[in-house]
Protein backbone atom coordinates (compact mmCIF):
# COMPACT_ATOMS: atom_id res chain seq x y z
CA UNK A 1 0.00 0.00 0.00
CA UNK A 2 1.46 3.59 -0.84
CA UNK A 3 -0.27 4.50 2.93
CA UNK A 4 1.29 1.98 4.51
CA UNK A 5 3.79 4.84 6.35
CA UNK A 6 0.39 5.71 8.09
CA UNK A 7 -0.76 2.58 9.23
CA UNK A 8 0.41 2.72 13.23
CA UNK A 9 -1.74 5.94 13.98
CA UNK A 10 -0.06 6.10 17.40
CA UNK A 11 3.58 5.96 16.28
CA UNK A 12 2.34 8.72 13.98
CA UNK A 13 -0.05 10.76 16.59
CA UNK A 14 3.55 10.83 18.96
CA UNK A 15 5.69 11.33 16.46
CA UNK A 16 3.97 15.06 16.35
CA UNK A 17 3.07 15.39 19.57
CA UNK A 18 7.40 15.25 20.36
CA UNK A 19 7.62 17.54 17.09
CA UNK A 20 5.39 19.98 19.20
CA UNK A 21 7.05 19.62 22.36
CA UNK A 22 10.48 20.38 21.00
CA UNK A 23 9.25 23.40 19.30
CA UNK A 24 7.46 24.75 22.24
CA UNK A 25 10.78 24.11 24.93
CA UNK A 26 13.46 25.87 22.26
CA UNK A 27 10.78 28.64 20.90
CA UNK A 28 10.19 29.69 24.67
CA UNK A 29 13.94 30.50 24.86
CA UNK A 30 13.97 32.91 22.30
CA UNK A 31 12.05 36.01 22.93
CA UNK A 32 11.63 36.94 19.55
CA UNK A 33 10.04 33.09 18.36
CA UNK A 34 7.14 34.74 20.81
CA UNK A 35 4.73 33.75 19.00
CA UNK A 36 5.86 30.90 17.53
CA UNK A 37 5.70 29.47 21.45
CA UNK A 38 2.78 30.87 22.29
CA UNK A 39 0.80 29.05 19.14
CA UNK A 40 3.18 25.68 20.08
CA UNK A 41 2.34 25.69 23.58
CA UNK A 42 -2.00 26.26 22.79
CA UNK A 43 -1.52 23.10 20.42
CA UNK A 44 0.29 21.17 23.04
CA UNK A 45 -2.89 21.91 25.35
CA UNK A 46 -5.76 20.57 22.68
CA UNK A 47 -3.51 17.68 21.28
CA UNK A 48 -5.54 14.49 21.89
CA UNK A 49 -3.66 11.18 20.84
CA UNK A 50 -7.25 9.31 20.70
CA UNK A 51 -9.18 11.65 18.69
CA UNK A 52 -6.45 13.65 16.47
CA UNK A 53 -4.32 16.57 16.17
CA UNK A 54 -5.47 20.16 15.19
CA UNK A 55 -2.38 22.25 14.86
CA UNK A 56 -1.64 26.14 14.33
CA UNK A 57 1.54 27.80 14.45
CA UNK A 58 2.74 31.18 13.22
CA UNK A 59 5.75 33.48 13.59
CA UNK A 60 7.22 36.64 11.76
CA UNK A 61 10.21 36.59 9.82
CA UNK A 62 12.67 39.55 10.84
CA UNK A 63 15.54 38.61 8.01
CA UNK A 64 15.42 42.50 5.86
CA UNK A 65 14.40 40.16 3.10
CA UNK A 66 11.03 39.01 4.18
CA UNK A 67 10.70 42.43 6.54
CA UNK A 68 7.22 41.88 7.56
CA UNK A 69 6.41 38.61 6.55
CA UNK A 70 4.63 35.88 8.51
CA UNK A 71 4.61 32.25 8.22
CA UNK A 72 1.74 30.03 9.19
CA UNK A 73 2.00 26.17 9.74
CA UNK A 74 -1.29 24.36 10.07
CA UNK A 75 -1.71 20.72 10.91
CA UNK A 76 -5.02 18.29 11.19
CA UNK A 77 -5.24 14.79 11.85
CA UNK A 78 -8.52 13.33 11.89
CA UNK A 79 -8.72 9.45 13.86
CA UNK A 80 -11.47 7.29 13.73
CA UNK A 81 -11.91 3.38 14.81
CA UNK A 82 -7.85 3.57 15.44
CA UNK A 83 -7.21 4.94 11.78
CA UNK A 84 -6.40 7.74 10.22
CA UNK A 85 -8.81 9.00 7.98
CA UNK A 86 -8.05 12.51 7.17
CA UNK A 87 -4.24 14.06 7.13
CA UNK A 88 -3.74 17.48 6.25
CA UNK A 89 -0.73 20.68 6.59
CA UNK A 90 -0.40 24.06 5.19
CA UNK A 91 2.22 26.70 4.91
CA UNK A 92 0.79 30.24 4.53
CA UNK A 93 3.18 33.02 3.69
CA UNK A 94 1.15 36.49 4.60
CA UNK A 95 2.65 40.33 4.99
CA UNK A 96 1.37 43.24 6.40
CA UNK A 97 2.45 46.84 5.09
CA UNK A 98 3.83 49.38 6.33
CA UNK A 99 0.86 51.55 6.30
CA UNK A 100 -1.50 48.70 7.93
CA UNK A 101 -1.64 45.68 10.13
CA UNK A 102 -3.65 43.66 8.05
CA UNK A 103 -2.14 40.88 6.24
CA UNK A 104 -2.08 40.08 2.85
CA UNK A 105 -2.16 36.46 1.98
CA UNK A 106 1.13 35.93 -0.76
CA UNK A 107 1.51 31.86 -0.87
CA UNK A 108 -0.66 29.27 0.44
CA UNK A 109 0.19 25.75 -0.03
CA UNK A 110 -1.58 22.39 1.16
CA UNK A 111 -0.17 19.22 1.89
CA UNK A 112 -2.74 16.05 1.95
CA UNK A 113 -3.04 12.60 2.64
CA UNK A 114 -6.38 11.20 0.56
CA UNK A 115 -7.09 8.36 2.21
CA UNK A 116 -8.71 6.43 -0.88
CA UNK A 117 -10.61 3.72 1.56
CA UNK A 118 -12.53 6.62 2.66
CA UNK A 119 -12.72 9.44 -0.35
CA UNK A 120 -13.47 7.15 -2.88
CA UNK A 121 -15.65 10.10 -5.10
CA UNK A 122 -12.45 11.21 -6.89
CA UNK A 123 -8.96 9.54 -7.71
CA UNK A 124 -6.39 11.36 -6.60
CA UNK A 125 -2.82 10.61 -5.72
CA UNK A 126 -2.82 9.30 -2.29
CA UNK A 127 -0.12 11.92 -1.05
CA UNK A 128 -0.96 15.37 -2.70
CA UNK A 129 0.41 19.32 -3.05
CA UNK A 130 -2.62 21.61 -3.71
CA UNK A 131 -2.55 25.37 -4.02
CA UNK A 132 -3.74 27.12 -2.33
CA UNK A 133 -6.54 25.19 -0.64
CA UNK A 134 -9.17 26.79 1.25
CA UNK A 135 -8.46 29.40 3.65
CA UNK A 136 -8.93 27.79 7.55
CA UNK A 137 -10.57 29.98 10.26
CA UNK A 138 -7.39 31.10 11.64
CA UNK A 139 -6.40 32.85 8.85
CA UNK A 140 -9.22 34.56 8.07
CA UNK A 141 -10.95 37.38 10.07
CA UNK A 142 -10.05 41.61 10.85
CA UNK A 143 -6.25 40.38 10.79
CA UNK A 144 -6.50 39.32 7.31
CA UNK A 145 -7.27 40.78 3.34
CA UNK A 146 -10.69 39.56 2.88
CA UNK A 147 -10.05 39.35 -0.47
CA UNK A 148 -7.77 36.75 -0.94
CA UNK A 149 -10.13 33.60 -1.52
CA UNK A 150 -11.05 35.28 -4.12
CA UNK A 151 -7.94 36.24 -5.72
CA UNK A 152 -6.61 32.94 -5.33
CA UNK A 153 -9.79 31.27 -6.63
CA UNK A 154 -9.56 28.89 -4.62
CA UNK A 155 -12.81 27.35 -5.17
CA UNK A 156 -10.36 25.26 -7.77
CA UNK A 157 -8.92 22.58 -6.07
CA UNK A 158 -7.51 21.14 -8.81
CA UNK A 159 -4.90 20.09 -10.17
CA UNK A 160 -3.80 17.84 -6.73
CA UNK A 161 0.09 17.29 -7.63
CA UNK A 162 1.67 13.70 -6.84
CA UNK A 163 3.45 14.62 -3.79
CA UNK A 164 5.84 12.99 -0.91
CA UNK A 165 4.26 12.28 2.63
CA UNK A 166 4.31 15.23 4.85
CA UNK A 167 4.76 15.67 9.15
CA UNK A 168 4.49 18.92 11.23
CA UNK A 169 8.51 18.40 11.68
CA UNK A 170 9.05 18.23 7.71
CA UNK A 171 6.82 21.00 6.96
CA UNK A 172 8.31 23.46 9.84
CA UNK A 173 11.80 22.67 8.70
CA UNK A 174 11.00 23.63 5.33
CA UNK A 175 9.57 27.02 6.30
CA UNK A 176 12.97 27.13 8.00
CA UNK A 177 14.99 27.07 5.47
CA UNK A 178 13.02 28.69 3.39
CA UNK A 179 12.69 32.36 5.42
CA UNK A 180 15.38 31.58 7.47
CA UNK A 181 16.16 34.34 9.88
CA UNK A 182 19.01 34.37 12.98
CA UNK A 183 16.53 33.18 15.03
CA UNK A 184 14.90 30.02 13.25
CA UNK A 185 18.34 29.32 12.26
CA UNK A 186 18.80 28.36 15.97
CA UNK A 187 16.33 26.14 15.83
CA UNK A 188 16.72 24.24 12.37
CA UNK A 189 20.26 24.02 12.95
CA UNK A 190 19.81 22.39 16.04
CA UNK A 191 21.36 19.00 16.07
CA UNK A 192 18.83 17.66 18.23
CA UNK A 193 16.08 18.87 15.97
CA UNK A 194 17.63 17.32 12.26
CA UNK A 195 18.10 13.99 13.60
CA UNK A 196 15.60 13.57 16.16
CA UNK A 197 12.57 14.64 14.62
CA UNK A 198 13.14 15.48 10.91
CA UNK A 199 15.36 12.84 10.21
CA UNK A 200 13.27 10.49 11.88
CA UNK A 201 10.47 11.63 9.70
CA UNK A 202 12.40 11.04 6.46
CA UNK A 203 13.06 7.29 7.82
CA UNK A 204 9.34 6.68 9.00
CA UNK A 205 7.30 8.24 6.01
CA UNK A 206 9.60 9.42 3.18
CA UNK A 207 11.73 6.24 3.02
CA UNK A 208 8.94 3.70 2.94
CA UNK A 209 7.14 5.52 0.70
CA UNK A 210 9.95 6.30 -2.27
CA UNK A 211 10.70 2.55 -1.80
CA UNK A 212 7.35 1.33 -3.36
CA UNK A 213 7.48 4.78 -5.62
CA UNK A 214 10.82 2.22 -6.90
CA UNK A 215 9.23 -0.70 -7.02
CA UNK A 216 6.27 0.59 -9.06
CA UNK A 217 8.43 2.53 -11.37
CA UNK A 218 10.96 -0.31 -11.80
CA UNK A 219 7.85 -2.79 -12.18
CA UNK A 220 8.29 -4.95 -15.76
CA UNK A 221 4.16 -4.61 -15.51
CA UNK A 222 4.37 -0.79 -17.05
CA UNK A 223 2.17 0.31 -13.97
CA UNK A 224 1.98 3.99 -13.98
CA UNK A 225 2.92 5.79 -10.76
CA UNK A 226 -0.29 7.81 -10.86
CA UNK A 227 -2.72 4.83 -10.77
CA UNK A 228 -0.72 2.90 -8.29
CA UNK A 229 -0.91 6.20 -5.86
CA UNK A 230 -4.87 6.33 -6.15
CA UNK A 231 -5.38 2.69 -5.31
CA UNK A 232 -6.41 1.80 -1.74
CA UNK A 233 -4.18 -1.15 -1.82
Amino acid sequence: MMDACLQDTEAVLERERQTLLWVRNKATKIQRLFELSRSAEDACRRFDKHAGMGVYLRWQVTSEEHNHFWIHVGGLIQVSDGAIDNMSYYLCVTRASDASDVQRHLRKYHFDYANPRVRAKRRSSVFHLQYPGKLPGELKGDDFDDETEERMDAWLEEPRIFYLPMSLALLLHLAFREFPDQYTNRLCEDGEWQSIHVHRDQQCLILPYLEKCVEVAASPKKKLLWDVTCEPK
